[in-house]
């Protein structure tokens, strides 16, 4: 689905986030080559998958791309 999302929308891999609550959100993003942004204030869990980026607040996610992904 992730893949199909970015080829309707002209975008790139590179240039694509995942935010998600849950690992199945994180493997997601992983196997489409995205970057992801685990949110801790969810309810799932991010099981044994690597977030690129965890928040902890919605404050905090935006901050990411108000600060143009810096130092990601």
């Amino acid at each position: 689905m992730i893949l199909a999302i970015i080829t309707a929308a002209g975008m790139k891999a590179e240039n694509t986030w995942v935010v998600g609550d849950n690992y199945t959100d994180l493997e997601s993003a992983r196997r489409a080559g995205v970057r992801s942004i685990f949110v801790t204030y969810g309810y799932g869990d991010p099981g044994q998958e690597e977030p690129t980026l965890r928040c902890s607040t919605f404050g905090e996610v935006i901050k990411v791309f108000q600060d143009g992904c810096s130092g990601v």
